[in-house]
């Protein structure tokens, strides 16, 4: 895939997450991510990378670097994760055929 159209996809995939936060739709994805996290990794963690103990959740998405891409079918994911490898779950973000957002989940 062309760097352009990858570079532009990452950063609708990012918008979407972010726009998600909060919301009813995200309770098992980004919304769950997120907590599950605030809650798993120490305090000593979130002061190192954002300067407090207990970051909003906005901080914390602010944080996600893209692991990576891939294709199953007609279906591009890119999947997000928190820096330092302090997790095995990625926010996947699909892509269908057409370059829309299929779908935004949370996976290990």
């Amino acid at each position: 895939m062309k760097s352009e159209v990858r570079k532009t996809r990452e950063k609708r995939a990012r918008k979407a997450i972010h726009a998600l936060l909060g919301t009813k739709e995200a309770e098992y994805s980004v919304n769950g991510y997120v907590e599950h996290h605030l809650e798993v990794l120490p305090e000593e963690h979130w002061v190192r990378r954002l300067g407090t103990a207990r970051p909003k959740p906005e901080a914390v998405l602010d944080l996600l670097q893209l692991r990576g891409t891939w294709r199953y079918e007609n279906i591009e994911c890119y999947d997000f994760t928190l820096p330092d490898n302090v997790t095995n779950y990625v926010i996947c973000v699909r892509f269908n055929a057409r370059g829309a957002i299929e779908s935004v989940e949370s996976e290990s």
